[in-house]
This record gives C-alpha cells, sequence and structure tokens, in this order.
C-alpha cells in the first residue's frame, strides 16, 4: 500500500507540474497576443496612410497631365517617386516628357523604369518604346534652315551663308490619357501567398473563370503578396492561388490611368475585402463609419480611403460650417468603390469684431447683441446668413455703423477703428463766458441808460450841473457795455466754432478676408493677433479667441494690466487742435454782448 500511495501522489505532482507550464504558457501566449495586436492596427493605419499620401500624389501629377501642364505633372511624379518608389511615377513622367518632346529626359525615365521595376507585366512593351524613341532621335533630321537677308548686302548680318537654324526635329510620338499607368498593391491576410494576374486582351472575352480556359484572357504576371504591380489601362482578374489550406480567391479588377488601387484577400473567408474611398467638395471633413453617434475615433478625414468589410454600411460625413451629410453604401468584395459627396453649408455665419479700444457694445439690426472687455475672447456672434446692419459703439468714441454681408458656414471678421469723440469742454466754457459777458453787458447798458435818463429829467428841469460825475459815470458805463457785448460776440462766435468743428476722423471698419470655423478636432484654436492697440500680459500674447485657462490671470493685478491697457492708447491720443483762447476777468455781476448804452 506504501508504493502504490507513493506512486499515486507522484503522478499527482507531476499532472500539477504539468497544468502550472500549460497556464503559463497561456498567459505568455495572451501576453504576446495583446502585445501585437496594436502594432498590426498601428502597421495597417501606417500603410492606410501611406497609400493615401500615394494617391494624392499620383492624381496631382494626372490632373496636371490632363490639363495640358506636363512640366508640372512631371514635378509631381518625380516627387512621388523620390518620396515612394514605386515605378508607376517613373513610367508616368516619361509619357509626359515625351509629350513635351524631350526625349533625353523621357529615355532617362523609361531605362529607369526598366532598371527598378524589370518584372513589370509590360516590361517588353516599355523596352520596345525605348528602342523606338532612341531610332527616332538618331533618325531625326533637323528642319530646313529659315532664309534670311544675312547674304543680301545691307541685310543681317552675323549669321553665315544667311540662313538661321530653326531648332531641332520634332520627334512625332503620341500618348493619350490611356497610356499612363496605375499602381495595384494587393495584400493576403495571411501573407505570402501566391498571385496570378491575368488581363483581357479580347473585348469580347468571356467572363473569367478560376480553372476555365479563358479564351481572351493573358496572364500578365505571378507573384507573392503583399505586392506592388504598375498596370496599363484595361480589365483584369487577380487570383489568389491555393495557399496552405486555404482555398482559391479572385477578384475582378479595372484599371483607369493614373490611379492607385489597394486589394486585400482574407483567404479565411475566402474572398477579397472591399475598398471604399470617400472625397468631398471640401478637404479635411471627417468621416465615420458604422459610427452614426462618434462613439470611435473618425474613420478618416476627406479625401481619404480604406478596405473594408463586404456588405452595407453607414457613412457620417461631417465638418464644421457644413451640414452633416449620412447615407448608405453597399460594397462588394473586391470592389473599389470611390464616393464623391457634396456637403452644403450651414443657413448662418459668424460675425467677429476686433477693435482697438478696451471695451466695446455692438448691436445688429438695432438688436443689442454683446459687449466686449478687454481680457475676454474675441467677440463673436452667430447671425444668420445675409444682409445686416451693424452699430459698434465705446464710451468717448464716435460710433461706427455699417452693413455687413454674413456668408453661409463662415466667419466674417470686422476690424474696428473706433476714434475719440471731439472734446466739447472748451465749447462749453466759450458758451459761459459769452454768456458772462453778454449778462455784464445788458447790466451795463441798462445802467448806463438808467443814468442817463435821470440827467435828461434835470437838465429839463434846469437843476443839472455842468460838473455832475454821473455824466462820466454813464459814458463810462456805456463804453463798458459795447466792449462787454464785443467781446461776448466774440466768445460766441468761438464757442460755435468749437461745436461744429470736427479735425478727427469719423470711426471706420474694413473686413478681413472670410475664414472657416474653427474645427476642434483638427486643431487648437489658431493664434490670432492681438487687437491692435490692445496689449496682454506676456503669457497671454498671441492668445487664440476662446475661454482663458484656468487661473491664468491670477498672477497679474487687475490694476497693473489696466494701465498697460491704457498705455498704447495715451500714446496714440491724436492732438488736440489749435482753438482760440481769450479769458478776460470778469466780475460776479456778469456781462453781455448786447449793443446798447446811450452815451
Amino acid at each position: 500500500m506504501g508504493i502504490v500511495s507513493r506512486q499515486s501522489e507522484r503522478k499527482r505532482r507531476v499532472k500539477d507540474r504539468h497544468l502550472r507550464i500549460r497556464s503559463i504558457l497561456w498567459l505568455f501566449a495572451l501576453l504576446v497576443a495583446g502585445a501585437l495586436a496594436p502594432a498590426t492596427a498601428d502597421a495597417q493605419q501606417s500603410t492606410t496612410q501611406k497609400l493615401e499620401a500615394i494617391r494624392a500624389q499620383m492624381e496631382k501629377g494626372q490632373a496636371f497631365y490632363i490639363a495640358g501642364q506636363y512640366e508640372k505633372a512631371i514635378q509631381e511624379f518625380d516627387t512621388g517617386y523620390a518620396q515612394y518608389k514605386y515605378s508607376a511615377f517613373l513610367f508616368n513622367a516619361g509619357v509626359c516628357a515625351t509629350k513635351l518632346n524631350n526625349v533625353d529626359k523621357a529615355l532617362e525615365k523609361f531605362r529607369r523604369y526598366v532598371q527598378v521595376d524589370p518584372g513589370a507585366p509590360d516590361i517588353e512593351k516599355v523596352k520596345e518604346r525605348i528602342g523606338k524613341l532612341e531610332a527616332a532621335k538618331a533618325a531625326a533630321v533637323p528642319a530646313p534652315p529659315v532664309a534670311t537677308d544675312g547674304g543680301i548686302e545691307g541685310g543681317a548680318t552675323g549669321v553665315e551663308g544667311g540662313v538661321v537654324d530653326a531648332g531641332p526635329a520634332k520627334i512625332n510620338i503620341t500618348d493619350q490619357v490611356d497610356d499612363m499607368r496605375s499602381l495595384v498593391v494587393i495584400e493576403t491576410d495571411p501573407t505570402g501567398a501566391p498571385l496570378t494576374l491575368f488581363r483581357k486582351t479580347t473585348a469580347s472575352a468571356p467572363e473569367f473563370k478560376v480553372g476555365a480556359a479563358n479564351a481572351g484572357w493573358t496572364r500578365v504576371t505571378s507573384v507573392r503578396a503583399p505586392a506592388n504591380v504598375t498596370l496599363a489601362v484595361g480589365d483584369y482578374h487577380v487570383v489568389v492561388e491555393k495557399f496552405r489550406d486555404f482555398n482559391v480567391s479572385s477578384t475582378e479588377v479595372r484599371i483607369e490611368p493614373g490611379k492607385v488601387l489597394h486589394f486585400k484577400a482574407n483567404l479565411s473567408q475566402g474572398a477579397f475585402m472591399a475598398f471604399l474611398r470617400v472625397s468631398a467638395n471640401t478637404d479635411g471633413a471627417h468621416i465615420y463609419l458604422d459610427d452614426d453617434r462618434k462613439k470611435r475615433p473618425e474613420w478618416g478625414r476627406t479625401p481619404y480611403g480604406e478596405l473594408i468589410p463586404a456588405g452595407e454600411h453607414s457613412l457620417l460625413v461631417e465638418k464644421p460650417g457644413f451640414q452633416s451629410l449620412r447615407r448608405k453604401v453597399m460594397v462588394k468584395h473586391g470592389d473599389q468603390t470611390e464616393i464623391q459627396v457634396k456637403l452644403e453649408r450651414v443657413p448662418y455665419g459668424i460675425v467677429r469684431v476686433i477693435s482697438q479700444v478696451p471695451k466695446f457694445s455692438v448691436s445688429i439690426d438695432e438688436e443689442p447683441v454683446g459687449v466686449w472687455n478687454n481680457g475676454e475672447p474675441v467677440f463673436e456672434r452667430q447671425v444668420d446668413a445675409g444682409q445686416h446692419k451693424i452699430k459698434i459703439t465705446s464710451s468717448g468714441r464716435k460710433t461706427w455703423k455699417g452693413l455687413i454681408d454674413v456668408p453661409r458656414g463662415q466667419v466674417l471678421p470686422v476690424r474696428a477703428t473706433l476714434i475719440p469723440k471731439q472734446p466739447r469742454g472748451g465749447a462749453w466754457t466759450f458758451a459761459l463766458l459769452s454768456a458772462a459777458s453778454i449778462g455784464t453787458g445788458v447790466y451795463l447798458g441798462i445802467t448806463s441808460d438808467d443814468l442817463h435818463k435821470e440827467l435828461k429829467s434835470d437838465r429839463e428841469a434846469g437843476v443839472l450841473d455842468q460838473n455832475d460825475s454821473r455824466v462820466d459815470k454813464g459814458r463810462f458805463l456805456a463804453l463798458g457795455a459795447d466792449g462787454a457785448f464785443a467781446i461776448g460776440g466774440l466768445f460766441a462766435v468761438v464757442s460755435a466754432i468749437n461745436f461744429i468743428k470736427d479735425p478727427l476722423p469719423e470711426s471706420s471698419a474694413q473686413y478681413d478676408e472670410l475664414a472657416d470655423f474653427h474645427d476642434p478636432l483638427v486643431d487648437p484654436p489658431k493664434e490670432q493677433p492681438d487687437p491692435a492697440g490692445i496689449r496682454r500680459p506676456p503669457h497671454m500674447r498671441g492668445a487664440p479667441p476662446g475661454p482663458a485657462a484656468p487661473g491664468a490671470m491670477n498672477h497679474v493685478k487687475r490694476g497693473k494690466l489696466a494701465r498697460k491697457n491704457r498705455a498704447p492708447e495715451r500714446q496714440k491720443k491724436p492732438k488736440k487742435p489749435p482753438r482760440i483762447s481769450i479769458a478776460p476777468g470778469v466780475s460776479n455781476r456778469g456781462g453781455g454782448i448786447v449793443l446798447g448804452g446811450t452815451f
């Protein structure tokens, strides 16, 4: 019994050890899978972004080629090849050089094509093209010379024999848009599967069937995935041969000129994934695929394309300033689907007001819409698209009024320069002095008249003394009245001039270039210059419009900031215009400007 017991214990320990080892191995496998999953996703994302960049570069060159701007097309194709070593760029640059009759450059591009892609499906045709170019160049006969009067006496000089060389002969080599090549990238999951490409060589050939004779179809190349192939325009069929335990997969391919196509076969499903590319009438629009509630990060930004499973998908495309677009899209296995959407702008815009003053108020269509104070985010208000009246006011400044045309889905920046109002203190001072002088004149005139009446009454009664002092007093009062009237009149004129005349210009505004709505998913708020005439503390200079960071103002004293804000205003305050300044002494009895006094 003891021996049996020991054997059972030994077996149990061995079994426990095996279980622990298997648990450790499973845990290790899970950790490795977890570490590789993000790397695989990153690699897929990197491939997608790379192909999108290649596609954009190819489309730029193709657009210039179609427009007949062959030099620019060559530059784009050369840039594409410098960044991404795909032979399709070389071939297309050679076609553009041929269009320019630049045979040397065309030969350079085609020879380079043969050198870097010796297994290209069209390699023999490219070599044939090179031979034709070389033969045409060698056999080219210069164009007949143009006769001049150089051989005639008194005619042109400096041209031997009186002829001018008309330049190199033109070599007629015709290329069409369909001669441009496209780049086709083919992947398989798992990778390494053998691929065979067939091209339809007879227009009436029946549909390609794997394993059949397929008359009218020609094999063009055999490669292993992942592969990139440069193909001419035409109909092709890609066959993924039997690989490991996976069955054969295939798909049709239609090649258009100057394109970049991406195919991927999921061998476990026995079918190719679909490719969907979405472009819009505005770049940078956000695309959400099967995510109407936007719970996941965006799928991409227009223009953008990626491999997706076959079937029906929901598409959401949106961008600030545009109305959102939703639609369903159906893609089949191996399809290369490209969707062009048109986004409509929203029926309103944003009015952005900037001014050099520390505080202003804005009214639109006679309705107050807000007040801005220095240190706050830039003043912006949503306004219906169309024409509106706008008024900007500030204390001590001249009001500016104008008409604005608010665009749909864009920002209209209005930069207002509010001019200080002309001070009226001097005008009121002269008005008061004028009133005092006039009052004094009236008083002196009335007193003079009273004395005159008394003297007249005494003269008639025969009791007037020839040396009566009232005579001199009356004369002085009359003269004083006349002087007060004159001074009062002068003060009145000066006061009127100061009330009417304003040497400062009116307030004005200019409209800056229209801007798009800010997109918080693309960039943080764009840095904008501080409004003219307003200084911000160092930590806020160049700060974009928007709420200030919490605590951003804590270490700046408000009084100090206010002084900084007022300093430029004092420096820019216009000089006061010269004005007449007369300030005679005035008694507490007043004065006047009424002409009077009978002495």
